[in-house]
């Protein structure tokens, strides 16, 4: 699970001010989405301690949150392929993950290819490629 921590902080990247995301969300830290943003956080940001610790909550949620698809696809995945679907989860967010269905459908089978493929047919490869490629290679590598 450290290296999966370290590639999700590699791939948001360490912001300690506000700022938005792809999608317009005011987001901080390690892709911490806010929902309200505070005038002192604008002007004074975080500590990196601080955002550490929101990236260790946002981390955990997305490993439990895991539980929530179904059996047969976290069966389906070993730990390395779990770890992309807890990525996947840790930057859109379940829901954001359930709306790739194909894919999903894929990993039931199991069918990696496939699973990996429909990864790249997404408006996310289209926001973040070079994540979604790589999280992809890792899909069909397992």
């Amino acid at each position: 699970m450290d290296a999966l921590r370290e590639r999700i902080k590699r791939h948001e990247g360490l912001r300690l001010y506000p700022y938005k995301d792809s999608t317009g969300n005011w987001t901080i830290g390690y892709g911490h989405k806010m929902d309200t943003v505070s005038q002192h956080i604008h002007q004074h940001g975080l500590s990196e301690e601080e955002v550490n610790h929101l990236f260790d909550l946002d981390f955990k949620i997305a490993e439990r949150v895991l539980s929530l698809l179904p059996d047969r696809v976290r069966r389906n995945c070993n730990e390395i392929r779990r770890g992309v679907l807890i990525e996947m989860i840790f930057q859109m967010g379940i829901y954001g993950v359930m709306k790739f269905k194909k894919m999903l459908a894929a990993l039931e089978v199991p069918d990696f290819e496939v699973a990996a493929d429909e990864m790249l047919l997404s408006r996310w490869y289209q926001q973040t490629p070079s994540r979604c490629r790589e999280l992809s290679d890792i899909m069909r590598a397992g």
